[in-house]
């Protein structure tokens, strides 16, 4: 998993749309009270809250301890724990295990399946939505060419998985799970109607790139890639930035009866 620095406030009031566009794959999951459900990848807690409101008994864990903090702070009433997604127990088998927006930071995806399996009970279900093959591709390439052109970032790797559907069904299927149903659909995403909005989606969910660089670097930088990414991304009708997002949206059941 790349280890990224949040700040679990900033991503709260610049990125609600994470939590705002993960409702739909909410609809896929259907939480019934008294269900028992793990919300992985959690972050500051918004969905974990609304999986709640169904009379679940629900828990949110996610690798960063900011945003455990930032969710504790908001919802005292639920539990959060600090966990990693590769490698994460329950002491209990559990109903589902939801996620959104989370599994593509984690590059270990079979880790993260073998996981999901061993706190499902029998027929219980893994509904998830994360970025998919082509996820910001405009982004991507811009990234790599800015910091190509000032010999930068040669040894980094990308700290994002974007798999397609047969990729990742097959892992799946690979560990046992019978995929229901699954969807790779283009999202085109807008962010805030503020001239830096697209920095502050650089220094949020690219920061990996960009974090053994001084300031004055980090600028130059960023400034290249929304140069480059400019004619592709920027809505000028509206003056914003809509980012060219594609989402994979999956549901898999464990089946009752295991070999």
């Amino acid at each position: 998993m790349t280890i990224v620095n949040w700040d679990a406030s900033q991503y709260d009031n610049w990125h609600d749309y994470v939590s705002i566009h993960g409702q739909g794959v909410m609809e896929w999951l259907q939480p019934q009270a008294k269900e028992n459900i793990i919300d992985l990848g959690c972050g500051t807690g918004e969905l974990t809250n609304l999986i709640a409101q169904a009379g679940t008994n629900v828990i949110g864990i996610d690798y960063s301890p900011e945003m455990i903090d930032q969710a504790r702070m908001k919802y005292p009433q639920l539990r959060f724990n600090i966990e990693d997604g590769h490698c994460f127990t329950s002491i209990h088998p559990v109903d589902a295990v939801f996620s959104n927006a989370a599994l593509h930071w984690m590059t270990r995806p079979a880790d993260v399946i073998a996981s999901v399996w061993n706190v499902l009970r029998p027929g219980g279900r893994f509904v998830a939505e994360f970025g998919g093959i082509g996820n910001i591709s405009t982004v991507q390439s811009a990234i790599h060419t800015a910091l190509q052109v000032g010999n930068q970032g040669a040894n980094i790797e990308s700290p994002w998985y974007f798999p397609s559907i047969g990729m990742y069904s097959s892992l799946l299927e690979q560990q046992g799970f019978q995929v229901r149903r699954a969807a790779l659909f283009d999202r085109p995403t807008p962010l805030l109607a503020d001239k830096s909005a697209f920095s502050v989606w650089l220094e949020t969910f690219a920061n990996v790139y960009f974090q053994h660089l001084d300031s004055k670097a980090c600028y130059s930088y960023r400034e290249h890639i929304e140069q480059l990414c400019y004619p592709k991304l920027f809505d000028h009708v509206n003056g914003r930035w809509v980012l060219d997002y594609v989402r994979l949206r999956i549901e898999a059941f464990k089946p009752l009866t295991t070999k």
